[in-house]
């Protein structure tokens, strides 16, 4: 949200604010993205690389460690279903002693799900949500298995971040039929960081919450402030640590990211702004 300022403001300090939502437990990690590789690659595009899986031919994906969830309950996915439709599901597979796709764990199977055909060449995140929530291991998370019992789906491929931002080994890809063995992505110099791109829907222990709200002023490359909103509202500050230059349209934006759907009230917005 863009927030106005004097005509005579020409940097921001800090923007303090109450926020109050009445949100449920359940987290969405990562809330966003990840983007899918295309030629070109400013996103309007086609697929750098894709999954094109069928009963015949599955996809397993490495799960994010370190997420700060405590158990899963569903995991969604973007996909692009083919003429006909498809019918697909989700099983969890534990890692075995290489670290590579193991057993399938019990519980860890989603219910299927039927999918009617995307229009042209769009993507719909889907939601697999386990039968039972399952239990993660700390630094161990378990492989989703993507088993498609009737008709075609593809899967865009996502790119690991040149910065390293991303955590060695999330999203790897492992192929194989149905019930394996799987083998994991060749890595051939075009394939080459390729990842697949999967969002973790579940829980945090009591112990260690999760913020369900992210706030940032943008362009900034700090400053980001977590929130746990109450229904009543908490005060919050955003505090980059260098100040921020006002737009050329005299504002400054406020990125308010949630980590599930849910109404969010935004009130007593105030920056602290210097003249020069």
């Amino acid at each position: 949200m863009a927030l106005p300022l004097p005509p005579w403001a020409k940097r921001v300090e800090e923007v303090r604010l109450s926020v109050s939502a009445n949100l449920p437990a359940e987290r969405i990690l990562p809330p966003l993205g990840p983007a899918a590789e295309t030629i070109p690659s400013d996103g309007t595009g086609v697929p750098f690389a894709e999954l094109v899986l069928d009963p015949d031919h599955a996809a397993c994906l490495a799960l994010s460690p370190g997420t700060g969830l405590a158990e899963l309950t569903a995991v969604r996915l973007p996909i692009q279903v083919g003429a006909g439709g498809a019918e697909v599901r989700v099983l969890l597979l534990s890692p075995d002693a290489a670290g590579e796709p193991g057993a399938p764990l019990n519980p860890g199977a989603s219910d299927p799900v039927s999918l009617e055909q995307t229009a042209g060449d769009g993507e719909i995140w889907t939601r697999f949500t386990f039968q039972q929530s399952v239990t993660l291991r700390a630094g161990a998370p378990p492989f989703a298995a993507i088993l498609v019992t009737r008709g075609g789906v593809r899967l865009a491929l996502g790119r690991v971040p040149s910065g390293g931002g991303a955590v060695p080994g999330t999203g790897e890809i492992w192929l194989g039929p149905p019930a394996g063995p799987w083998q994991r992505l060749p890595a051939v110099s075009v394939l080459a960081g390729m990842r697949g791109r999967f969002r973790m829907v579940g829980t945090a222990g009591r112990e260690k919450p999760v913020a369900p709200v992210r706030l940032a002023l943008q362009g900034a490359s700090d400053g980001q402030g977590l929130v746990m909103p109450t229904p009543k509202g908490m005060d919050a500050t955003i505090r980059p640590s260098a100040s921020l230059a006002v737009g050329a349209d005299g504002t400054v934006v406020l990125d308010v990211v949630s980590l599930l759907p849910g109404a969010l009230t935004l009130r007593a917005v105030r920056a602290l702004v210097h003249k020069s």
